[in-house]
């Protein structure tokens, strides 16, 4: 007996060896897969469905060693490596951590027998004891010394795989993004948001759709309507949004260049005593964004036409006694390219004025496109 007990001991030390080295090649080929599987994945290519092949450092190819054999009685899935239930890793960090079948149990809202019966079945497929028991606890054997911080580490890994998020990349971004806003937005701001798209994000699309009144009144009007953001002043905004300052706005007066009785300079009297075009989005909706300015200036207008958009507004004075009152940076943009007058409003009359705001749902922040395409407009917004 005691001749051959040098010999058992040998043997045994030369099988935890081998199958430590065995499951560190096994851990490493996996890893290895796992990173070209996440490749692939990210990169969106269609497949055949097979799986991909692995080259060793040799350039030899390693095929795919990880395979899903049977189904437990809880329906849940048993992952094979060359024969070894990767399951039973998570049973041998608990016991190398808790020393103990009832404590690891616990850990693992497993019971006894289960975690008894996973430490078995480790046993058999190392040909190691792995944890012997000795005065009321267990004592890992030297392989399972090794084992533990391979396994730790490689549970570790698993865990980051699972809980990996795709690497946002604006430049090869698919999306549609819809903005509610105004004609007087669409002609100013969104053009310098897509001069920013077309360099960082060339495949984007931009939606814009029109602004009504139902929006600026209703919570539920940015969800109705299929949209992501929605432009449009600040007294209009809803309480139930989120919302960012976007730029301050003024308004001015424009009139035909060749307007027969105004001259170069607007005076209380005569905005008093023209006919104006005025501006209102919406029948139902609230009142022009000029009208109570001019109300409490003791202006009260004639309206011969009313328009839904400030650019109309700007049109349809050209050739026309008429005056219309739009933002600024508007009338500025068409007087380059229609017959049009901008006038500064004269002494007198309240400031009329306004703070243009960026609305969202609070729910639609999580997807990470969609922060970045605000943080954009807000970004172009700082320079408008």
């Amino acid at each position: 007996m005691s001749k051959d007990k040098p010999v058992r001991t040998t043997m045994r030390l030369a099988r935890s060896r081998t199958a430590l080295v065995r499951f560190r090649v096994f851990t490493e080929v996996f890893a290895r897969y796992t990173a070209v599987t996440i490749g692939l994945l990210s990169e969106r290519h269609g497949g055949s469905g097979a799986a991909p092949r692995i080259c060793s450092g040799r350039g030899k190819a390693v095929g795919f060693l990880l395979s899903i054999d049977e189904i437990d009685q809880n329906g849940r899935y048993r992952m094979r490596l060359n024969g070894l239930d990767l399951n039973l890793l998570m049973v041998l960090d608990a016991l190398l951590r808790e020393r103990s079948v009832s404590l690891a149990a616990i850990t693992l809202n497993l019971g006894q027998s289960a975690v008894s019966s996973a430490l078995s079945r480790l046993r058999e497929h190392f040909q190691d004891e792995l944890l012997i028991p000795l005065n009321r606890q267990m004592v890992p054997t030297a392989l399972a010394l090794d084992l533990q911080g391979v396994v730790k580490e490689w549970l570790q890994d698993i865990d980051t795989i699972v809980h990996a998020q795709p690497e946002f990349s604006p430049r090869h971004m698919r999306r549609e993004f819809v903005v509610l806003c105004s004609d007087y937005i669409a002609e100013t701001f969104i053009p310098r948001v897509m001069r920013v798209l077309a360099e960082e994000a060339p495949d984007v699309v931009i939606s814009v759709r029109p602004l009504e009144a139902s929006v600026t009144l209703l919570p539920e009007g940015l969800a109705r309507r299929g949209a992501h953001f929605c432009i449009l002043p600040s007294e209009h905004c809803s309480a139930l949004h989120p919302r960012a300052h976007l730029f301050h706005e003024r308004f001015s007066a424009v009139v035909w260049r060749d307007h027969p009785t105004l001259g170069d300079t607007l005076t209380l009297d005569k905005l008093r005593d023209m006919s104006h075009v005025a501006v209102q989005f919406s029948d139902n909706g609230p009142d022009a964004l000029d009208a109570k300015p001019l109300a409490l200036s003791g202006i009260m207008r004639r309206t011969p036409v009313v328009v839904d958009q400030f650019a109309l507004a700007a049109q349809l004075v050209v050739g026309t006694p008429y005056i219309a009152l739009i933002p600024s940076r508007l009338g500025c943009l068409w007087a380059k390219s229609l017959p049009l007058r901008v006038l500064e409003l004269p002494q007198g009359t309240r400031d009329i004025e306004f703070d243009e705001a960026l609305q969202w749902s609070e729910a639609q922040l999580d997807d990470p496109p969609l922060r970045w395409f605000r943080d954009q407009m807000l970004e172009v917004a700082r320079g408008h």
